[in-house]
């Protein structure tokens, strides 16, 4: 506290030789002073003379003159110096500071001369209005103590101090009624002048003619509150002196440190306001003020030479006279350093905002969070565009509220409530959040905050909406920021470094209540606050302040700041005095009267909105308000009289001022009246003053409706109890509006000095005119009486004033109108542009197109106008307005969008032109601005042209011109920014720009360099045009290479050779490498990429024929050239369709083969990843150490899936760890695989050469379906050969091969299904339904698989999976199984090996099955007895009987078997019966066994047969193993069934099917019985028993006869001749089988035929002749007969033959042999056998007469377990087929593991740790540098489609990128297992380097683009950082499975 007290320091001594009286002069005196000593010195001294005399109290007749009449009670004096000339003076009393006091002095008002004087009632009136200060006042005024009695000479009289405020009770004075012409002037000399002590600084000022402002006399309660040593409130209406108070305390304080600055501190005095106009007044008016204090002891020399003013204020000053708006002064505070701290004491005291004071505070917070190691705060409100601001609320989010929340509600208002209690309130302080929870703030009483008492839900759920908006456009708003430094300041005082001693708040209700807490953490001094206010004006926006919650508020802080600190209560503060301010110095007591009854009816009925204070007063009547009243729509208009119509158009004066309610009001007014003057709306007026206001349709304008305005007259009382009793009852919620009009009423009636009217016309106004007419506080005009005379004419200059007043105010549409009334057209420009500004701020920021429109062309008009202001080369607008006019036009700009960007720039750079000392900010803004629109020349130029280098901002401008220019391949011009071409080259390399780098080494001529580096970016193409640029001859071989890379890699598997690359450029490069010399492999590897990419299949068809040729398996080059060439054929048949023939099918399947085969040798093949042909084929390459890039397009990519967008990348592919990659090929194997099964599935789907030919064709000649329709193939009957039916064999068993080569690359599930439908495909091609389309005896498998190749293993190893997959619970296991028997041994050469096949099958080992002969359990199975009569071995002499037991059982049974199949094993067994009995070598044996038989008896030793049939008899060799027929009766009578369930399915119950289906096509099953029939006829024909035949014929005699059926000849055969004739005609027309007639040579002599065509002879010497003479037979041919068979030959008949009699219950054919004859003519003549015949046979002797051998051990659960293993290990490395988990850390292990030995590292510590941990670390580097690679990858990709305005940030990220990549590829070299590092085997600095790679690894984050993350190797890297750095052992063994996961 200062030792002098400021009322002390606040004394003024008078002047020299001046008397006891002390004089005060008005302003007006002063000014006549000043004028007189420039004009007439002489006078001058007159006066001074004059005035001497009266300050001594020399009161004679010419100097105390009454002006007044003789019963004045209060005089006024004239002193007469001249002739014309007059002092005006009175007597009064005034208390000096520091006195307890009144002393009587002399007020001065002025020099006057007799015409100023006037009339004498003037004077009269001012004595009277005087008078009503009180009868004391009076007395003392005109009490006089003389010097000598009698003389006129008086000493000055001291009373006590006067009570303060007294106002006088004597009713005659207050009803003397004042002239109206009296009371404006009076209202300007009592009022507005002030009184200042003439002393002598100020005399000296006069002298010096120096304009020093001198404080003026303030009233004695006034000097109360200055003079108050503690803190304070002080609560006043508008103009009653609140500011003038506090400034004269600052000023006490400020003058009391000067007077002892050697013994005392100064005091830091911080004065804060909302406003910068007012702090910027304030601290004029406060240097003025401080240097009258200073100049006061100077003489008149001194006082000349004196600068009242620093060059600094004096520039202040300056700029807050010109014509800009002081709140967008960029230079605003910056005499003032960055951070409070930093605040000296010449700094103070400080006038200043609150929002610079926070931004101050801010910075300070900054620095210590940045000490502390945080972050910076993120809501600095330096960045203007993040502050929230009503009118971001009003335009952007008020719009997007639902309606259903906003409707009826002021958005200001609400935006009050939500900061003002919601956010700022102290309740709010106390929540987590700092903003009230919705039970807080609805549960507040309706007294406390009534403003939104009814809609309180619909408020918070706003504030809830707000909140979410102004995070998602990372705003924020005062709360925020207040609540964000209190909780640091709060927590750490001290961060402000040294705090003020005394706070004064001016507007305290401008701020929210956390405000203050945040002032009062600041302020060290409890005592030294000063807040000042009034809260009735509280309708600024974000406010929601009371006076009385301040003063509760900060007394609750100072105790609980007195309980931290442990103070007591005894010792505590003093607690702060509220003083209230009640006279007004602004307007008269009319005015003030009428005002004060609003406020009585706010404290009335809201007592809590508002604070209590003393009654307003005025210091002079005045005239009261006029109240027009009684006009409405039926009188006529009262505008006319208003405002004037027509040619008589009222204009109101620069001084007044129209009112209206809302913005609304004012449009439609002004389009009404035109602009007759200024007018504004309520909050517009706000802080304005006028000396006449006319307050239009308040009232009609008001949503608040007559009903609720009527609540006001209950507070009439007794003055009009009427008007009482028809007042609604008061409801605080119902008539909260009535209190919110009422405060805008008194702002806008308290904005008047002289004259008020308020013109209504709505009956809304009636309750207030009533009231205030009952209280006599108005005049009411009626239509019946004079309208007052409104308008008042101003001069151009007072016009100017008020417009320039008004622009500092803000009220730019009023100061236009006032500028223009001025006749200042460019003025009026300046304030129309910043007018359109505002405009535009308000206009909504919103999705739509058309209000996004108007918000850009509102900001398109405002740059105009600013831009067009600063261009007025005749404005005289200076330097620093025009630089800021270009500043605010460029904004505008910039607001408008990014295409105005570059008209923005452009007047940026012309503000910097003029913009003085600020010349970089505005050049370094127009550079940006540059940069963002995308032209970064300019942005260059302006940089360099301005010479901005250095700064800081500039130079990311140059960094991002250097990426730019780089990115675009503008390379000079990038090289320009550069001091050489080798910093280029660097900075190329550090960002990775490649491209870039590549082309500065190739200005620089280095053109192996600049090839190296495409070639490491897989730039490949353009790698090898540039090494052939390049001199070398090794550049040159390296072309080559590089070519043949780029060559691979765009023909490599699942690309395309047409896209995706420069084809034309390859082929260029072809054409350049085959001038020079090339190897042929080399050469054959170009022509196959001309072929591909010209899509000559054929061609490439031809290559891969020749490739096939070649010995592709040893050599891996020509191996990889056919893949290819057989992949891309597949695929382009694949998408062209499925071909129709044959032969292009077996084709194709054989190409499918070979590619197959190869795809599993390289399946197979260890390290594929390693291979270089295998990283050609399938296009993937190194990258680096174990990992590899995995081009795009290939199938390998193709086959990652969305995995691939979460994983590292590059430009050209995917980054992927070694394990991983092999792990994929094999899936991308696997896959490859899997598409040729589902085109073989198609293939079976689909191709119709596969299906077989077209029955319907093939029987009729024709088909009732056309070609394209038929799902079956038409051919014609002469195409069927044996070549045909051995094209489609080969087709199935190629599809089978296949099948059986990928087994072991998929699961058994993907392909069995598959092999069981090609396998029952091949069996029916075999045998097709109709013997004229070929069987198989055609068959030729040597031909296409020799002996023990592939191939034929191949034939036999399907059939066993088949086989053992069957269950007897299947449908179709019978037809399966006698289908995979048959070709078990068809196509296995070993027949012991395919018998111990079939025997070992489940389903013939099944104890369940129900196909037992006998029907009983132990029971032999049928199908055991089906594989007896496919093949029986020597020793099962039963096998034929076993056949024909199945065949019968099945029909008995009715089991479910195909029809075709079934019918083939009876043609089988009747063949099988034939040749066994005729033929057979024991035969002679039995025969000469039988001689014994009558004479007649003979034997027969030929037989008829088609070739097919016997070929396939011989085949199976059983024909020496049959001695009896006993089962030729149950054949028979089997085959009579077949026909019988074939024919009638449902009478029979058969379960005969045909391909699934029981109903299978007639052309089928006529075929079918025809080929049983012709069966049956062979066997009557073959044994010439007459009951064989006769059951024949009538089974014949029994088909159904017609003439489509294909049986029709053997069911029209009248008897056995017929059959016969049919017999031997069956096979006439077929070119693939024939029919036969066979006999041993031995037997018959030569000449002799036995059959005519169509039957062919044959005499066979051996099996084997006949076998070689059979296949040698041409079907179709004519053949020349071999025996001719005389008609008289013996013959034995077969009735003496011993046949085996079947017994009656089986139902069978009965043969009995005596009693069976042949007759004579049915007998066939068979020649005399020779004795040495009898080996005939022998050789069909199987050399193994024994049981074959079953390995019991061969179970289907072993093959099944073999197969599964083998599976497995081709896929033993591959976890989980996942690419999900890394196993980056087993392959270190292994490297480690190998490198242990090679390096070597003994056993011992190291060697743990090195085995151990240290894999983790270098798969942790692994997988960052991939992920670090990917991020660069990402980065470069978003820098091509880059916006130049993110430059600056891509710069920073890829600088970053490439920093962290250098060092982790320098750890990797350091750490990788072969390094030299570990030959030391230094423990510590392997630890050193281990904790190094950790901070390396968790920094990253941090460092890098957001998104980078080591989420996945934390586990892994904190495992080998601890094992390495804590423990002392470490495991050995390779550790799990790592949780790292790439990307």
């Amino acid at each position: 506290m200062p030792a002098v007290p400021t009322k002390a320091a606040l004394y003024f001594e008078s002047v020299e030789d001046l008397g006891p009286w002390r004089i005060l002069i008005s302003s007006r005196a002063d000014r006549n002073l000043r004028e007189l000593r420039r004009g007439d010195a002489k006078m001058f001294k007159i006066v001074m003379k004059k005035m001497k005399e009266l300050s001594n109290g020399h009161f004679s007749d010419d100097n105390q003159k009454r002006l007044t009449g003789r019963d004045s009670v209060v005089d006024i004096f004239e002193a007469k110096m001249t002739r014309d000339l007059r002092l005006v003076y009175r007597v009064d009393c005034f208390s000096e500071y520091g006195s307890d006091s009144e002393i009587q002095a002399l007020c001065v008002y002025g020099l006057y001369t007799h015409a100023q004087l006037g009339r004498g009632d003037f004077w009269n009136s001012m004595g009277i209005q005087l008078a009503r200060k009180g009868k004391e006042y009076g007395r003392r005024c005109a009490f006089r103590i003389p010097v000598n009695k009698g003389g006129n000479v008086y000493t000055p009289a001291s009373f006590p101090a006067m009570p303060v405020q007294e106002a006088s009770s004597d009713e005659y004075l207050k009803n003397i009624a004042i002239p109206q012409e009296d009371l404006d002037e009076l209202h300007a000399l009592l009022v507005l002048e002030k009184f200042v002590m003439f002393s002598q600084a100020l005399l000296n000022s006069i002298i010096a003619d120096v304009d020093v402002t001198h404080p003026f006399n303030p009233s004695a309660y006034e000097k109360q509150i200055i003079e108050h040593p503690y803190s304070c409130f002080v609560i006043g209406r508008s103009g009653t002196g609140k500011t003038t108070t506090m400034l004269f305390k600052m000023l006490g304080r400020e003058r009391a440190w000067r007077l002892q600055q050697d013994t005392m501190r100064k005091p830091r005095q911080l004065f804060v306001t909302q406003s910068r106009v007012l702090a910027g007044k304030v601290e004029d008016f406060f240097r003025k003020l401080y240097d009258s204090f200073e100049v006061s002891g100077w003489n008149a020399q001194e006082l000349k030479n004196h600068d009242p003013a620093s060059a600094a204020l004096k520039n202040a000053v300056a700029r807050r006279h010109d014509l800009l708006d002081v709140d967008d002064d960029d230079n605003w505070g910056s005499n003032l350093p960055a951070r409070f701290s930093e605040l000296e004491d010449e700094h103070f005291p400080l006038f200043t905002t609150y929002d610079q004071l926070s931004k101050l505070i801010e910075a300070d917070v900054d620095v210590w969070l940045s000490k502390a190691g945080d972050s910076p705060v993120v809501w600095r409100t330096s960045d203007e565009r993040n502050m929230m601001s009503y009118t971001i609320f009003r335009s952007r989010y008020w719009p997007r509220f639902a309606e259903r929340l906003t409707k009826g509600l002021d958005p200001a208002l609400v935006y009050s409530e939500i900061l003002g209690v919601i956010k700022g309130s102290e309740e709010s302080l106390h929540f987590p959040d700092r903003l009230l929870d919705q039970a807080t703030y609805e549960g507040f009483s309706t007294r406390r905050q009534g403003t939104f008492a009814s809609h309180r839900k619909r408020v918070y759920d706003i504030s809830v909406a707000y909140e979410r908006l102004k995070r998602e456009n990372s705003h924020i708003d005062a709360a925020d920021r207040t609540h964000a430094l209190l909780r640091l300041l709060q927590s750490n005082v001290n961060l402000v470094g040294h705090r003020i001693d005394y706070l004064y708040v001016d507007e305290a209700q401008d701020n929210l209540l956390i405000d203050a807490l945040l002032l009062r953490t600041i302020c060290s001094n409890p005592q030294g606050l000063f807040w000042a206010g009034d809260t009735a004006q509280t309708i600024s926006v974000g406010s929601s302040f009371r006076f009385n919650d301040l003063k509760a508020f900060l007394h609750r802080v100072e105790e609980q700041h007195q309980l931290e600190v442990g103070t007591s209560a005894a010792a505590s503060a003093e607690p702060p005095t509220m003083f209230q301010l009640s006279v007004n110095y602004r307007s008269h007591g009319g005015i003030v009267s009428c005002a004060h009854t609003v406020i009585s009816l706010i404290t009335a009925f809201w007592p809590d909105s508002i604070d209590h204070l003393a009654e307003e007063r005025g210091i002079v009547d005045g005239v009261k308000p006029v109240f027009f009243a009684g006009w409405d729509q039926s009188t006529v208009r009262y505008e006319q009289f208003l405002f004037g119509s027509g040619s008589h158009e009222i204009e109101f004066g620069a001084r007044q001022c129209i009112i209206v309610r809302t913005e609304e009001a004012q449009a439609k007014l002004r389009s009404e009246v035109g602009d007759i003057g200024v007018i504004m709306t309520v909050y517009e007026a706000k802080g304005l003053e006028f000396d006449d206001v006319l307050l239009y349709n308040f009232f009609e304008d008001s949503s608040v409706t007559l009903h609720q305005w009527r609540v006001v007259l209950n507070d009439l009382a007794d003055e009009n109890d009427a008007g009482r009793q028809s007042a609604p009852r008061f409801d605080p919620i119902r008539h909260a509006g009535v209190c919110a009009d009422l405060k805008s009423l008194y702002v806008a009636i308290t904005r008047a000095r002289k004259h008020m009217w308020i013109v209504d016309r709505s009956d809304k106004g009636e309750p207030m005119r009533t009231i205030w007419t009952a209280r006599n506080q108005i005049q009411n005009c009626t239509p019946d009486t004079d309208v007052p005379h409104l308008a008042v004419s101003s001069t151009p200059a007072e016009w100017e004033e008020q417009a320039k007043s008004l622009f500092r105010a803000k009220r730019y549409l009023q100061a236009r109108h006032c500028f223009q009334r001025a006749e200042k057209p460019y003025s009026a420009d300046v304030a129309n542009a910043y007018y359109l500004r505002d405009c535009a701020k308000t206009k909504p920021v919103s999705a739509s197109k058309r209000l996004q429109d108007e918000r850009l062309f509102a900001f398109v008009a405002v740059a105009d106008a600013f831009a067009q202001c600063a261009d007025g080369e005749t404005s005289g607008a200076n330097d620093r307005e025009r630089s800021v006019y270009y500043r605010r036009a460029g904004e505008s700009y910039q607001e408008a969008g990014r295409r105005y960007f570059k008209r923005a720039a452009e007047c940026f750079e012309r503000a910097a032109e003029r913009a003085g000392t600020y010349e970089e900010r505005e050049a370094v803004r127009a550079a940006k601005l540059y940069q963002d629109f995308g032209d970064v020349d300019n942005a260059v130029r302006v940089v360099q042209h301005h010479k901005l280098q250095r700064h800081e901002e500039s130079a990311s401008i140059i960094a991002a011109a250097k990426l730019f220019y780089f990115n675009r391949d503008e390379i000079q011009k990038g090289c320009l920014l550069f001091i050489d071409l080798d910093e280029a080259v660097e900075y190329c390399a550090d960002r990775g720009l490649d491209i870039a780098q590549a082309a500065v080494l190739e200005l620089m001529g280095r053109w192996s360099e600049a090839a190296d580096v495409h070639l490491q970016e897989g730039r490949v193409l353009l790698a090898a045009e540039t090494y052939l640029r390049d001199d070398n001859p090794k550049s040159a071989e390296t072309a080559r290479d590089v070519t043949m890379r780029v060559i691979w890699e765009q023909i490599a598997f699942g690309r395309d050779p047409r896209r995706g690359a420069d084809v034309g450029g390859i082929e260029a490069l072809i054409q350049e490498l085959r001038a020079r010399n090339l190897d042929s492999d080399v050469a054959d590897e170009l022509q196959t990429f001309e072929i591909l990419a010209s899509k000559d299949y054929q061609r490439l068809k031809e290559i891969a024929e020749s490739l096939h040729d070649k010995q592709w398996g040893a050599n891996e080059r020509v191996s990889g050239n056919l893949l290819l060439a057989m992949h891309f054929i597949l695929e382009r048949r694949r998408l062209l369709g499925v071909p129709v023939t044959t032969d292009v099918l077996v084709v194709r399947l054989e190409t499918m083969l070979a590619y197959v085969r190869l795809l599993r040798d390289y399946q197979s093949a260890s390290n594929p990843s390693a291979n270089p042909l295998v990283q050609k084929l399938f296009g993937f390459r190194p990258h680096g150490e174990k990992i590899f890039t995995i081009l795009r397009g290939t199938c390998l990519h193709g086959k990652l899936g969305t995995r691939a967008a979460t994983m590292p990348a590059t430009d050209d592919g995917i980054l992927i760890t070694e394990r991983d990659l092999e792990d994929l090929f094999r899936i991308g194997l696997f896959d490859l695989v899997r598409a040729q099964i589902r085109s073989l599935q198609s293939l079976l789907s689909e191709m119709r050469a596969l299906e077989g030919p077209c029955l319907q064709m093939f029987m009729q000649g024709a088909c009732t379906k056309s070609r394209t329709e038929c799902p079956y193939e038409h051919i014609a009957e002469e195409e069927f050969t044996a070549e045909h039916y051995n094209m489609r064999i080969r087709a199935h068993t190629l599809a089978l091969t296949i099948l059986g080569a990928v087994d072991g690359l998929v699961e058994r599930p993907d392909i069995v299904y598959q092999e069981r439908l090609w396998s029952s495909k091949l069996y029916e091609a075999l045998h097709p339904v109709s013997p004229k389309l070929g069987d198989p005896s055609l068959l030729d498998v040597s031909s296409w698989f020799p002996k023990g190749s592939r191939g034929r293993d191949a034939l036999h190893s399907w059939v066993r999976p088949q086989l053992y997959s069957l269950r007897s619970s299947q449908y179709f296991h019978v037809t399966s199984a006698v289908q995979c028997a048959w070709m078990c041994f068809a196509f296995n050469d070993d027949a012991k090996a395919a018998h111990s096949i079939i025997s070992n099958a489940p389903l013939l080992q099944d104890d369940e099955d129900a196909l037992r002969i006998d029907g009983i359990e132990g029971s032999p199975s049928a199908l055991q007895f089906m594989i007896h009569a496919v093949h029986a071995p020597s020793s099962i002499r039963e096998s034929f009987l076993h056949g024909v037991d199945f065949v019968r059982y099945i029909l008995e049974a009715r089991q479910a078997i195909d029809m075709t199949v079934l019918c083939n094993l009876f043609e089988e067994l009747v063949a099988i019966l034939v040749v066994s009995w005729h033929l057979g070598g024991e035969m002679t044996q039995q025969i000469r066994r039988l001689q014994d038989r009558p004479p007649s008896t003979s034997e027969r030793r030929f037989i008829m047969l088609p070739r097919s049939w016997c070929l396939a008899a011989l085949r199976h060799r059983l024909a020496n193993r049959q001695n009896s027929i006993i089962h030729l009766g149950r054949l028979v009578h089997a085959g009579s069934a077949f026909i019988s369930q074939i024919l009638e399915p449902r009478t029979t119950g058969s379960a005969l099917y045909y391909r699934g289906t029981r109903t299978p096509p007639p052309g089928i099953s006529n075929i079918v019985v025809s080929r049983i029939c012709h069966a049956l006829c062979i066997l009557g024909y073959n044994f010439d028993l007459s009951g064989v035949r006769n059951t024949i014929v009538q089974t014949m005699s029994a088909l159904p006869k017609r003439q489509d059926l294909y049986y029709e000849v053997y069911a029209s055969a009248k008897d056995w001749h017929d059959l016969a004739r049919a017999t031997k005609r069956s096979l006439q027309r077929s070119k693939l089988d024939c029919m036969v007639w066979i006999a041993s040579r031995r037997f018959f002599k030569s000449g002799n035929v036995a059959e005519v065509p169509p039957v062919i002879n044959i005499l066979f010497d051996s099996f084997q002749d006949l076998e070689q003479q059979l296949r040698a037979l041409i079907p179709g041919e004519p053949q020349e007969p071999l025996v001719r068979v005389p008609k008289d030959m013996p013959s034995t008949p077969l009735s003496a033959l011993p046949f085996e009699v079947t017994t009656p219950e089986h139902n069978e054919l009965e043969v009995e042999s005596p009693l069976v004859e042949s007759s004579p003519d049915d007998t066939i003549p068979v020649p005399a056998v020779d004795d040495d015949a009898s080996d005939v046979g022998d050789e069909l002797e199987h050399e193994d007469n024994g049981q074959l051998e079953v390995e019991e051990s061969d179970t289907d659960q072993k093959h099944a377990a073999a197969r599964k293993i083998q599976f497995r290990y081709r896929q033993k490395r591959s976890r989980d087929n996942s690419l999900n988990k890394s196993s980056g850390d087993a392959v270190y292990f292994a490297a480690c593991l190998a490198a242990v030995e090679t390096l070597p590292i003994p056993p011992g510590y190291y060697r743990k740790v090195f085995l151990g941990p240290l894999p983790y670390i270098l798969s942790c580097l692994q997988t960052i540098e991939m992920r670090i690679v990917a991020t660069k990858h990402d980065v470069k990709k978003q820098l091509k489609s880059a916006d130049p305005s993110t430059y600056e940030v891509l710069d920073t990220q890829l600088t970053a990128i490439g920093k962290a990549h250098r060092q982790c590829e320098q750890w990797r070299r350091t750490l990788k297992p072969e390094s030299k590092f570990h030959v030391e085997r230094n423990v510590l600095l392997l630890k050193r380097h281990a904790t190094d790679v950790n901070k390396f690894i968790q920094e990253l984050p941090y460092q890098l683009p957001r998104g980078f993350s080591i989420h996945d190797v934390r586990d892994d890297l904190a495992r080998g950082v601890k094992g390495i750095v804590e423990k002392e052992v470490a495991c050995t063994t390779p550790p799990r499975a790592p949780s790292a996961q790439h990307q």
